[in-house]
């Protein structure tokens, strides 16, 4: 089966998205990085009202506000700073093969794929999984990295979603 489509800038930006909101390392930061904080801010708040005789309505009423606001606007603050990361890295090097025209063979041994700047084979069990989200089919390589496929470039999306689960019922 050969798939030809073209990469951009954006589809590896969604897949680092995609990633960070399903990986159980990037659920759990999101999570620490939320609401510790806003912890922190309450009990700071808290310990001034003892050491500094402060008004406890005030301090507690002003960490409070601190928090929510803090735990209502970080999870876009997060996707946006990851989205300005993966896009500044993706600028510092040289990643035009990442990028571009992609021709994805898919046969018997496993995927091969190939950019104007080479080729890239991993055999069927070399593959760690295979999940898809509204735009996009991934097949992960490794923990980090994978082959996107975007769907609204395949003509058979059904068809190949059912070539890729009896590969990887077979693993």
């Amino acid at each position: 089966m050969d798939i030809i489509y073209n990469l951009k800038e954006d589809d590896y930006v969604n897949f680092n998205m995609y990633h960070i909101n399903h990986s159980k390392t990037g659920v759990r930061t999101l999570k620490i990085q939320r609401y510790l904080p806003p912890a922190i801010i309450v009990t700071t708040f808290l310990l001034m009202v003892i050491i500094l005789d402060s008004s406890l309505g005030v301090m507690l009423t002003m960490s409070i506000l601190m928090s929510i606001s803090w735990i209502f606007f970080f999870p876009k603050y997060f996707q946006r700073s990851v989205k300005q990361n993966v896009k500044k890295m993706l600028r510092e090097g040289d990643n035009n093969g990442m990028l571009g025209k992609q021709h994805l063979i898919m046969n018997e041994e496993g995927v091969v794929v190939n950019s104007k700047f080479g080729e890239t084979k991993v055999s069927w069990e070399g593959l760690k999984k295979f999940t898809e989200d509204q735009n996009y089919l991934y097949l992960y390589v490794g923990a980090m990295n994978a082959f996107l496929i975007p769907k609204q470039q395949l003509s058979n999306i059904a068809e190949v979603k059912k070539y890729l689960n009896s590969k990887f019922l077979l693993n």
